[in-house]
């Protein structure tokens, strides 16, 4: 019983974070860099599907670039801090495993997309999709970009080590040497 539970939190807590936390901590990027930048933001939607609106007239490209990119960055940013400022426990290495995972598979389509907006075959409704539509000369920083947060987000994930902690988690294995496990 009590590993149902356990393996129940795991569910509730990784749908959450998928569903609610990853999405607006996404649209929370934009929206930050967007008023940072002196954007007006229009609207901004969780359900039925995440988004923003907002104007971005009189913005030079970089500025637009920034506030594209940051629904990328932000994620992975929470997350690291996240762990500085709520501790290092189970849920909350969990919770940020998740949250780079989602954000590593979003850097990857991101990269992807500017591939495939180089071969004129662009991915509708990607952020980076439309950051070229603005900016076609863009593509190589963007490429970059998602790069080396591909390669940071692949690294993190590794040394976290997640499978070992949720196999010590259900008592599967000996806690890590951390003793966050």
């Amino acid at each position: 019983m009590k590993d149902t539970v356990k393996l129940l939190g795991i569910l509730f807590f990784g749908l959450l974070t998928a569903v609610i936390i990853y999405p607006f901590l996404h649209e929370s990027g934009h929206s930050i860099a967007a008023v940072l930048l002196g954007a007006e933001v229009l609207e901004f939607n969780l359900f039925p599907l995440p988004n923003i609106l907002c104007n971005m007239a009189n913005m030079s490209i970089v500025e637009k670039i920034i506030i594209g990119l940051n629904g990328l960055f932000l994620p992975i940013f929470f997350s690291a801090v996240m762990l500085k400022m709520f501790g290092n426990s189970f849920w909350n290495r969990y919770i940020s495993f998740v949250l780079n995972g989602i954000s590593l598979l979003a850097s990857i389509i991101s990269a992807i997309a500017v591939i495939f907006f180089n071969l004129g075959n662009p991915v509708e409704n990607e952020d980076v999709t439309q950051i070229l539509y603005m900016s076609p000369n863009s593509g190589i920083t963007i490429l970059i970009l998602t790069i080396f947060s591909t390669i940071y987000l692949i690294i993190k994930i590794a040394l976290d080590k997640p499978i070992q902690r949720c196999l010590a988690y259900f008592g599967l294995i000996n806690k890590t040497k951390s003793g966050t496990a």
